[in-house]
């Protein structure tokens, strides 16, 4: 999902991203963004559909996913270090998902934030099940 932000940034920073009209109305954009922020929210309460562009795709998992794990963060870090001026402006994009869904860059920092802690509290979900499984299988194998 944060890649697909990354030429929404590329674009800002060249100077040629065109804003959405939508995006001229400031009150919904803080609407849009407290709402989609508020749906990406890690205590996963409840289910969500998401945008067929951000559908997860079926994989093995690699035995470097940790390696990728850290490497993506990186650039993440580095995306919203270098997009500072940008946040401080108060800069208004649209998802990448849809383009009348808008709210600030602050804000889609803060929503890919919460959506990468909402995946680490399904890895650590997904971990203890794991361990469960194991010690059950070793006492009844």
């Amino acid at each position: 999902m944060n890649e697909t932000y990354y030429p929404v940034l590329a674009s800002l920073k060249e100077g040629t991203y065109k804003t959405p009209f939508i995006a001229k109305l400031g009150f919904i954009a803080s609407f849009l963004g407290k709402t989609v922020l508020n749906a990406v929210n890690p205590d996963r309460k409840k289910k969500m559909k998401t945008f067929p562009v951000w559908e997860p795709t079926t994989s093995q998992i690699k035995d470097n996913i940790l390696q990728h794990f850290e490497k993506h963060q990186s650039e993440l870090k580095q995306q919203i270090e270098t997009s500072k001026e940008l946040v401080e402006k108060g800069t208004i994009i649209s998802s990448p998902a849809n383009k009348n869904i808008v709210y600030k860059l602050e804000t889609a920092f803060d929503i890919i934030v919460s959506h990468e802690q909402r995946h680490l509290e399904q890895a650590k979900e997904v971990l203890q099940l794991m361990t469960k499984l194991k010690i059950l299988w070793i006492k009844n194998p």
